[in-house]
């Protein structure tokens, strides 16, 4: 099949709403780590073929036709470029992929149009980029490139716009509920489309700890510190807030290897008085709602529903938490000092674990220092001990060209 002259290698199917958000939007859904000593170029660029062994997708051309997104072949070779600034996916310095590897100094970046992959496939994929990088530094190439195997496309890339409900009772979906119930601060917006950002860095066990000792999972945790920072920071305030908490979709359809957008948040609203009772009592409300919404009949009715109608995702109204998983490298170190992920977006955190630290990645706008500091010490009275606070700072995002 030939599209514009142009040999289509896969068809990946119907795109979704981010498709839009990915070609209008000027920073991505990227990870980025710090290391101890400066990047290894030969390393990462062999790194990064590996990951176009494993994962194709990396190396093919994407574009949208009729409402579907083509994959095709490009005669310029996809490498690891030097840069300062955020680099867009299918841009000059991707080389037209939807992944986009960048390195500066002693930090390494791996940005992807959403599109193509959600925060876990991202996630998935820069830990396999991660693992070779420490393997191909510490040992060298030989005898690694024969072990690594390719994956299918037709695995690696399912969005749940490809998924199809079969054999479930329909449920009751919640929706997001009117605005005006809920409370959103109006200070938590970025300004003229710059991005800012921050981190917690939290001692892992510590926080895992409190997830034991009341069963609650680290997003439901993660979602009823944060209510409390936001009602510490703003004492009179009486609505309710609502949280979109990222519901991975893989396990249930049986598609667990694929990268491409296989999750949806799932509205959580929470009320002053919740947030006020013991600890235990609110994670107990929290757990109840999610435990529902993790059901196979649930969460087969709700991609039945967005695959119907044009369902609202409220972005810039109420905090999306994703808990993206581990950054596993393996047993070959590389000497990771720092862990970030971002996007295009304010109000949202990314809780990332990395060996015995947990990261949490906050964009609360304007005021992501405030929110930092009020949510430390939330965390700490709790019980989660706070190793260190990074400052905001704002990402600088490619316009035209990188920075070599």
């Amino acid at each position: 099949m030939t599209v514009n002259g142009r040999e289509v290698i896969y068809n990946g199917g119907p795109f979704q709403s981010y498709w839009w958000a990915d070609e209008h939007e000027p920073v991505h859904p990227a990870i980025s780590v710090k290391l101890s000593d400066e990047v290894d170029e030969k390393a990462l660029s062999l790194a990064w073929d590996g990951v176009k062994k494993v994962y194709p997708l990396a190396d093919l051309v994407p574009d949208d036709y009729d409402e579907e997104i083509l994959f095709f072949e490009s005669g310029e070779r996809s490498v690891p470029q030097e840069s300062k600034e955020h680099l867009l996916p299918a841009g000059k310095g991707a080389a037209g992929r939807g992944l986009v590897l960048s390195w500066q100094t002693n930090s390494i970046t791996l940005g992807a149009y959403r599109s193509l992959a959600d925060e876990t496939g991202l996630m998935r994929i820069f830990s396999d980029l991660m693992k070779l990088y420490s393997t191909f530094r510490n040992r060298g190439s030989k005898d690694i490139f024969p072990t690594i195997a390719e994956k299918p496309l037709s695995e690696i890339f399912v969005q749940s716009t490809m998924l199809v409900p079969e054999d479930y009772e329909p449920q009751k979906i919640a929706l997001y509920p009117d605005l005006r119930e809920l409370f959103t601060d109006p200070e938590a917006l970025n300004e003229d489309g710059k991005i800012v950002t921050g981190r917690l860095l939290m001692s892992a066990s510590t926080f895992d700890g409190i997830c034991t000792s009341t069963g609650a999972s680290p997003e439901e945790l993660l979602a009823c510190l944060l209510a409390k920072t936001i009602y510490f920071m703003h004492p009179e305030e009486k609505r309710q807030l609502c949280f979109g908490i990222m519901t991975d979709f893989r396990k249930v359809f049986g598609v667990q290897e694929t990268v491409a957008p296989c999750s949806k948040p799932m509205p959580l609203l929470l009320s002053r008085e919740d947030v006020d009772a013991s600890m235990e009592m609110a994670l107990k409300k929290i757990s109840e709602i999610r435990n529902n919404q993790k059901t196979e009949a649930y969460i087969k009715s709700h991609v039945a529903m967005e695959n119907t109608y044009a369902v609202l995702n409220l972005r810039n109204v109420c905090t999306w938490i994703n808990f993206t998983g581990s950054l596993d490298v393996g047993d070959a170190p590389c000497g990771i000092t720092d862990v970030s992920m971002t996007e295009y977006s304010a109000n949202s955190v990314f809780l990332i674990r990395e060996g015995e630290r947990i990261y949490l990645c906050m964009q609360y706008g304007l005021v992501t220092g405030k929110y930092l500091q009020a949510a430390s010490g939330v965390f700490e009275q709790a019980g989660v001990h706070v190793i260190d606070i990074a400052d905001p700072y704002t990402l600088c995002a490619e316009t035209a060209m990188p920075v070599l």
